[in-house]
């Protein structure tokens, strides 16, 4: 079995200490694992994959034209990240699930009927990842990050929901700004090399300040300016602000392509 973050082999008993609080989005998982670390067990050298995103994410400027929104560089540990890799499902693993997007597959790492099918140790890894980075104590460093901004939009509960995604070649998705249930959106971006660096997400805005999207779903490139595409970077992540103004979309990816990545959504209750 692959070791996880501390080099050892997942557990089912041993709980590590990989932030405050359970998962949020629990997949009925008991498994406990390692990705958190050696806390509690001695010293450990390597970072702690949990507070090194923090640390991360705690420390990158929050860019606020045309919206809020962060790149973050090395997001994970340069091991961690290395294991994430290993462990991302093969291909035959995703789901197309979008009717008009027929070329991206999905798992999500929050339904058990979807994860269950994986084989070990890429369950078991998937399992504690969810239980560490969906922890209320990890959600709530990240809404945090954007405040006050969203003082005004965190009465009810929210929750972090996770998925997996896998992109054929020819996968593109036009300027949309994400439904309003969304409160942040994270993309960590999962190549395995810099071969497909001009494929990552592309920041837009409107040709007219005075333009409003009148359909629903997706719009056309023709009504947009490109300000900024994020290069689909290893182990880098664009995360923002769901507002009016944060339209998105990503070109097609050349033929023969693979995009992986997560993509990890705060979101309202249903």
């Amino acid at each position: 079995m692959t070791a996880l973050a501390n080099g050892k082999t997942p557990s089912t008993t041993k709980k590590t200490g990989c932030g405050a609080g359970g998962c949020a989005c629990s997949t009925g998982a008991t498994q406990t694992g390692t990705v958190a670390g050696a806390v509690g067990e001695g010293v450990s050298l390597r970072d702690n994959p949990v507070a090194h995103v923090k640390y991360q994410l705690g420390n990158a400027p929050v860019l606020t034209y045309p919206y809020e929104h962060m790149h973050v560089r090395g997001v994970f540990p340069d091991d961690f990240y290395a294991e994430i890799i290993e462990n991302f499902p093969e291909a035959r693993h995703f789901k197309s699930l979008i009717k008009d997007y027929p070329k991206r597959g999905s798992i999500d790492l929050c339904n058990p009927a979807q994860i269950d099918g994986l084989p070990e140790p890429q369950l078991a890894f998937w399992h504690e990842f969810v239980r560490c980075f969906g922890s209320r104590n990890f959600t709530t460093f990240i809404l945090e990050r954007y405040s006050p901004l969203l003082a005004g939009r965190l009465k009810h509960q929210v929750k972090p929901m996770m998925y997996l995604f896998h992109d054929m070649g020819g996968y593109g998705i036009g300027p949309h700004t994400d439904t309003n249930k969304k409160v942040v959106t994270n993309l960590f971006y999962l190549p395995a090399d810099e071969s497909m660096m001009g494929s990552g997400t592309s920041i837009v805005t409107p040709k007219d300040p005075n333009y409003r999207q009148t359909t629903a779903g997706h719009d056309t490139w023709d009504n947009y300016w490109c300000v900024k595409t994020v290069p689909f970077e290893p182990n880098s992540m664009l995360s923002f602000v769901v507002t009016d103004k944060s339209h998105h979309a990503v070109r097609p990816t050349p033929p023969g392509t693979a995009r992986n990545s997560l993509q990890y959504f705060i979101v309202l209750p249903d």
